[in-house]
């Protein structure tokens, strides 16, 4: 609510419930016309209505409309009421006179010119309390009475003032005073805490000096200053300690006066206006040193955060006369090198691209313009934002090359990026709502939040100090030397140093009210989280340890940092972020040992913070262009950790994963470059023209692209180490690690820390001392582009060869020609055998001769390439002649081309239907049984079934390729759907797995122990649903399955959540909708709906309602929800309107919430481009940032 407040004699102001404006009267020359209903163009987005003419009533017309100024809170005069009658005790005379002004809350929001949140925290501030209803504060006089009754009862019990138990003062001071008395006293001059159930204080020896100091200072004009210091150290309690900086904002020291003295003068007596103030404090003095008037004038700053930063530079040339730094959105206000004041230009022409161009308006223009910017401020380039000139005193000094010290102050005003603050908009003190700030954004963005050189090239040790609320918590980089609190113990500073040589881009911060956890297993190591998460994040970060040991084990070098924290936080940028000594992760990642599907996927994100934490942030990158050497490595030993703790299975299904991803990628965009260097050593102009925007600068990649950059650095080094051996590639790696420790400890030879620093050229340099191989062939070969193969073969029954065809496609886009080893693997009878072809033609022919000699000699068992023996039925082989006679008698069970992925490649293999099912039943490799699967949507037989139904069966097989399997058996059903027999595909199979034996309708108790039982559980149903009649419809028969196992489904038993397993049924259920039949255009309601919509529509409200009263983890049955009435909308089974899904989208909700809300509304919105935009964009800025731009883009894509 918005409230109006001021006196007849005083200017109006606004108030929210947190905030206060001015009002002003603003004119303008065009007439503003009163209609009423009329609506924001936030609120018309989306809209689809046909172009009409509207005729409006008019019933007003204006030239001025108010317009709002965010102003300070005007609360000198809330001081001045309370001060009317300050509280002296009960038995005051004061207390009888019922005349005296008193004030409640509300009489005080009456007359007092600031938000109601603004008055409650001034209160806090004035240590007012609430005395039978009216607030009040308490006289000096007696405010120190009951100050001095607890410092004697400190004293005379010998407690430290560290811990001053409430019960006991309680006890022993209720005699003398009111029991809340005490009690307020205790909390204006200490800090509550409980210990062992019991209510402890933390007195403040700083507030007791300043207490102490202003009783003396009170009864005299002006005081000798050292005989004041002396009296003042005798009459506080022994043990405390006075200094002249806890009177800062109370009492001033003239120094120029002889003796010195020192007077009483309080911030809170001055007058509250600007000027006033100001005019006022120069007419007690002329001249000012900042040191003396900021304590008065700290109280007219608006809400920003100020910042205070000093650069040690050491020059190299002796005619420095300009230093250029990196800065944006910060407000310098000084510039001093060497205590002389410094010059500097602000310029940041990011700002301005194409604003005064009218003529080019296209996108290409803009790229351009915008890499040129990006350029102008490139720190590599020893450019910036932030130019100071170096004063003309400091010339000689800097020929000699002596040591500079810049400092500048700064202040952040409400900023756009850097740093993401979240308040929660709930009641309570920040602390309470869980408020919370922390550093974000893409590459270098440190200059986002503070004044430093941008770069990960430039090294520097750090002292790091943040000054926070009490209740709050600053995490940052290196280790905490102290924290110590403000004299009036509101605020407190963390001091933390890094001493190992760090870039400003790898330097981070979190400031919030986190909950602490020491890890059990490594002292070392702190974890951080939001408050009542605790728990979830003992069992989340209990597995790091073990990710700590294996990298340390491989690299055969020490985790490189004294400390390392992880610190979860909301509305995370990105859900792993990786800087020195510490990570940043999404609070989204925190689990309970409940949740199965979340487990492997965070401790992916744990163990991919920890490699950036060897190679990214200690490790850093020369140059932009080096950039994937780290990514590569860190991507590599991340791959390594993954082959460890997942196994074999899912390390290859997750290169095979990221091959397919990048193929996909460079073949529909263009080539993906990893380093911009071409032949003779020099950077081609526009090495990516394909490309709508430059790949010179991290700030002007698209996002999708920089992913799949990273993709592919990973997937070099992975061909890297096929080429040298995992030992040399891990001797490398110790190497680099070794040099860069020795290099961080030379604290005073900083030319040594380029030893921390990576290039492409030293890398490859390492590569060839280490192991001997040149493998600058291999890397220019996989710059950009990926290959394609076309492959087919014949059997010469004659010759006994396999006759293999290869063909290369190197002319489409994203494609490049293969001249090198390829590696074919033929399966035959009497074994499995591999062939190195040499690469060199456009298409080749090959002649690979056969070890088998025919059938008739055919064994018993077939030995496979992992050494085992399989008994196979090779029937199918006999009725292959009939359609190919070339095949007659072949020997050849399977053919697989590069079954390494040792080259970034696609392969498209032609071979009979039953090599596919001998491959997909007998070859242990999971890639080679994912390729089978593909193939075999494309044969839709009885064997293609019979083999993936084989495949369902087999426990022993991998859990990702029975889901597969599921998905292509439900493809070739549809396929097969007029020759059908028997039961719906996988039903009975589901039933003899999961379901009860007495009553096959009805599904067991949820037991989900075996995770690859459990997997394949939530995965059928989800699969069956996409069988289809000869009507094209979904089976009546599975429908009624799907929906008795939503009925049935029994969870209490269980000791993990089915939260997953319940949002796969009702993805199941969006997988049987099929497009209406409307009859005349009839509109749709729910009295006919067709019955089995009805059901599923049901369900699904069904489930929408209880989410709201039991959420499920992240939320999982809202998205699935969502997408199903999505569906049903696209079916035409409802009416589509996107207003449910705007609602869902708004900021507020979980994100992942959001993000399907705003697909289903790009969805709807994708017959015009323009307005999905823009119907996205407005969802995107209400209310707040918490979808990041990638996450933006995927809704949109």
């Amino acid at each position: 609510s918005l409230v109006i407040r001021g006196e007849k004699e005083e200017q109006a102001v606004l108030c929210s419930s947190d905030r206060t404006y001015e009002l002003k009267v603003a004119d303008t020359s065009n007439l503003l016309l009163c209609v009423p209903g009329c609506k924001t163009p936030a609120q018309l987005a989306g809209q689809d209505a046909a172009p009409g003419l509207l005729h409006a009533e008019i019933f007003g017309f204006s030239n001025n409309y108010w317009e709002l100024r965010r102003c300070r809170p005007k609360l000198q005069k809330l001081r001045k009421l309370l001060k009317e009658n300050t509280y002296e005790g009960p038995d005051s005379p004061k207390e009888v006179d019922s005349n005296r002004s008193k004030y409640t809350t509300e009489d005080l929001l009456d007359v007092i010119q600031a938000s109601e949140e603004e008055i409650m925290a001034h209160l806090q501030v004035l240590n007012a309390c609430e005395i039978g209803g009216y607030w009040r504060v308490l006289d000096f006089d007696y405010e120190m009475k009951l100050l001095n009754h607890v410092t004697q009862l400190v004293d005379s019990e010998s407690w430290p003032f560290s811990k001053v138990p409430l019960s006991v003062c309680l006890q022993e001071l209720g005699p003398l005073e009111p029991e809340e008395m005490i009690e307020h006293c205790l909390k204006c001059y200490g800090r509550k805490y409980v210990d062992d159930g019991e209510v402890y204080f933390e007195l403040s020896a700083d507030k007791i000096c300043c207490a102490t100091a202003q009783m003396l200072l009170q009864n005299a004009v002006k005081f000798n200053l050292a005989e004041f210091q002396a009296v003042w150290q005798q009459s506080v309690p022994e043990g405390m300690v006075t200094s002249l900086d806890q009177l800062k904002g109370l009492a001033l020291v003239d120094r120029h006066s002889r003796p010195e003295i020192i007077f009483l003068l309080k911030a809170d007596d001055l007058p509250e206006g600007n000027q006033e103030r100001f005019n006022a404090l120069f007419s007690l003095r002329e001249k000012w040193t900042e040191e003396d008037i900021a304590p008065y004038i700290q109280d007219l700053c608006g809400e920003k955060q100020t910042g205070f930063v000093e650069l040690t530079i050491f020059p190299t040339v002796a005619n420095l006369n300009r230093i250029k730094l990196n800065s944006k959105q910060c407000r310098i206000y000084r510039v001093r090198i060497n205590d002389l004041e410094a010059a500097f230009i602000y310029n940041d022409p990011t700002l301005e691209v194409c604003h005064s161009e009218s003529k080019q308006r296209n996108l290409n223009y803009f790229s351009n313009a915008y890499a040129a910017a990006v350029s102008a401020v490139d720190p590599d380039a020893g450019n910036g934002e932030l130019c100071i000139k170096v004063p003309s005193e400091l010339w000689k000094h800097v020929d000699e090359l002596k040591v500079l010290k810049i400092h500048i102050n700064f202040s952040l005003d409400q900023p756009k990026g850097g740093l993401h603050f979240v308040v929660p908009s709930v009641e309570g003190s920040m602390a309470e709502r869980g408020a919370h700030v922390f550093s974000c954004g893409y590459q270098n963005s440190t200059r986002f939040w503070f004044p430093c050189v941008d770069s990960y090239s430039e090294l520097c040790t750090w002292k790091l100090e943040f000054t926070v609320d009490a209740a709050m918590v600053a995490v940052s980089n290196g280790d905490l030397v102290e924290t110590v609190y403000t004299h009036d113990m509101r605020k407190k500073t963390f001091h933390y140093m890094l001493t190992i040589p760090t870039a400003a881009s790898n330097i981070s911060l979190a400031i919030g009210p986190f909950e602490i956890l020491v890890d059990p297993y490594m002292h070392e190591v702190t974890h951080f989280c939001l408050p009542q998460l605790l728990p979830l994040l003992k069992h989340t970060t209990s597995y790091l340890h073990e990710v700590f040991e294996f990298y340390e084990e491989i690299l055969t070098c020490r985790y490189p940092y004294s400390c390392f924290k992880t610190v979860f936080i909301d509305e995370a940028y990105v859900e792993v972020a990786a800087y020195a000594s510490m990570s940043i992760f999404s609070t989204n990642l925190l689990h309970s040992a409940m949740i199965i599907d979340e487990t492997p996927l965070t401790r992916r994100c744990l163990a991919q913070a920890l490699a950036q934490q060897f190679f990214g942030c200690f490790i850093s990158r020369m140059s932009w262009s080096d950039e994937w050497v780290l990514k590569g490595i860190s991507g590599y030993i991340y791959g390594l950790w993954m082959k460890k703790t997942f196994g074999v299975n899912e390390y290859r299904h997750w290169i095979k994963e990221e091959l397919d991803k990048i193929v996909a990628y460079e073949l529909k965009t263009g080539g993906v470059l990893l380093h911009p260097i071409f032949g003779g050593g020099k950077e081609k102009d526009n090495p990516a023209s394909h490309l709508h925007f430059s790949i010179k600068h991290p700030h002007t990649l698209s996002w999708e692209y920089y992913t799949m950059f990273q993709c592919k650095a990973h997937l070099v080094m992975r061909l890297i180490e096929n080429r040298i051996s995992m030992e040399f590639m891990l001797q490398v790696f110790n190497k680099l690690l070794s040099l860069a420790s020795t290099a961080s400890s030379q604290k005073f030879q900083s030319h040594m820390w380029s030893q921390m620093l990576v290039s492409t050229s030293g890398f490859l340099k390492s590569i060839s001392n280490v192991s001997g191989k040149d493998i600058q062939p291999l890397i220019k070969q996989d710059q950009s582009g990926v290959v394609k193969f076309y492959g087919s073969f014949a059997f010469n029954r004659k010759r006994n060869v396999l006759e293999l065809e290869i063909k290369q496609d190197y002319t489409s886009p994203g494609t490049q020609k293969y001249v090198g080893p390829l590696k074919v693997t033929v399966q035959e009878l009497d074994g499995s055998f591999n062939h190195t072809l040499q690469i060199e033609e456009n298409s080749l022919k090959h002649d690979i001769p056969c070890h088998s000699k025919s059938r008739r000699n055919k064994k018993k068992k077939i030995p496979l390439l992992n050494g085992e023996e399989a008994d196979m039925d090779l029937s199918a082989m006999e009725a292959e002649p009939a359609v190919s006679p070339r095949s007659a008698d072949s020997p050849l069970l399977w053919i697989r081309i590069d079954p390494d992925m040792a080259v970034l490649r696609k392969v498209e293999f032609e071979q009979a239907d039953f090599m596919w099912q001998y491959q997909l039943r007998y070859e242990r490799d999971v890639v080679a049984q994912q390729e089978s699967i593909l193939a075999l949507e494309k044969f839709p037989t009885p064997a293609s079934r019979l083999a993936l139904t084989d495949i369902l069966e087999q426990e022993q097989c991998f859990y990702r390729v029975r889901m597969a399997a599921c998905f292509c058996l439900a493809q070739i059903a549809n396929s097969m759907v007029s020759t059908w027999t028997g039961p719906p595909a996988m039903k009975s199979l589901f039933t003899r797995m999961f379901c009860c034996k007495t009553c096959p309708n009805i599904v067991k108790t949820n037991n989900f122990m075996s995770f690859q039982s459990y997997f394949l559980q939530k995965t059928m149903p989800v699969a069956m649903a996409l069988l289809r009649d000869v009507h094209n419809l979904c089976p009546k028969e599975v429908l009624t399955f799907i929906l008795d196992l939503i009925k049935y489904n029994d969870n209490r038993k269980n000791k993990f959540s089915d939260n997953y397993y319940r949002a796969e049924m009702i993805d199941a259920l969006a997988n049987s909708v099929t497009p209406a039949v409307s009859v005349n255009n009839e509109v749709r309601t729910l009295d006919n709906l067709n019955p089995d919509v009805r059901l599923i529509l049901e369900e699904i409200t069904r489930f929408l309602n209880m989410e709201k009263l039991l959420p499920s983890y992240r939320h999982t049955i809202t998205v699935s929800c969502l997408r199903a009435i999505r569906v049903l909308q696209k079916n035409g089974h409802v009416p589509s309107d996107p207003t449910l899904f705007k609602s869902y989208a708004e900021y507020g909700h979980f994100v992942d919430i959001r993000i399907a809300a705003l697909e289903a509304v790009v969805d709807y919105t994708k017959g015009s481009e323009k307005k999905a935009l823009r119907v996205a964009s407005v969802l995107m800025q209400s209310q707040g940032r918490e979808l990041s731009g990638s996450e933006f883009g995927e809704a949109l894509a």
